[in-house]
C-alpha cells in the first residue's frame, strides 16, 4: 500500500479493520469476519482509486488564487 493509505488493526475502535486514505480521509468499514482474499482485494482497490489523492497542504496550496 501507499504511505498515506492506511489499514487499521482490531485495536481501533470504530475503526477496526477500516482501510483510510490520509490525505483525503475517506474510509472504507470492513464488515467482520471477512475472508483474507476479500480484505485484500478491498485493498488494493481502495488504494487504486486513492493513489492520486494529494497531501491536504499541496491541494490548499494549489486551489487558492493568486
Amino acid at each position: 500500500m501507499n504511505d498515506w493509505i492506511v489499514a487499521h488493526d482490531a485495536t481501533q475502535g470504530k475503526k477496526a479493520y477500516a482501510i483510510e486514505c490520509l490525505r483525503c480521509g475517506e474510509i472504507q468499514h470492513v464488515a467482520t469476519p471477512i475472508d483474507v482474499t476479500c480484505y485484500v482485494a478491498m485493498g488494493r482497490a481502495f488504494e487504486e482509486m486513492h493513489q492520486h489523492c494529494r497531501e491536504p497542504a499541496l491541494a490548499e496550496a494549489r486551489d487558492e488564487p493568486n
